[in-house]
């Protein structure tokens, strides 16, 4: 009696595993979706906190430490923030360097990840 239970219990839960993996399958997209778009708000806010800081910049020294990794890539002589496939550009800021991290720096109107 025992392992009959134990087996309906199994094939019930075989059949829950598998219905849940269907729902899993044709939701990824909308998941990928919407992590996308956090994606892009991130880089939005990184290039707005960048752009602030590009206001008095000059003679500026300071270290920006984020709860986030982020790149720093220059693209002609522009700074470009990414966040996973999500970018936005700095205006006002020289590209000190590429990279990728946590921290920036921001140093007489020049940004970098340190």
């Amino acid at each position: 009696m025992r392992g009959q239970i134990s087996l309906e219990t199994l094939i019930v839960l075989t059949a829950f595993v598998g219905a849940f993996l269907m729902l899993l399958d044709n939701y990824s997209e909308l998941f990928d979706i919407i992590m996308g778009g956090m994606d892009q708000k991130k880089a939005n806010y990184i290039a707005s906190l960048l752009q602030d800081a590009s206001d008095n910049c000059k003679g500026m020294d300071v270290t920006v430490s984020l709860p986030f990794s982020v790149e720093i890539d220059c693209e002609d002589g522009k700074t470009v923030v990414r966040v996973g496939d999500a970018a936005e550009y700095v205006n006002g800021l020289k590209c000190g360097g590429q990279g990728k991290g946590q921290r920036i720096l921001i140093e007489n109107c020049t940004v970098k990840v340190i």
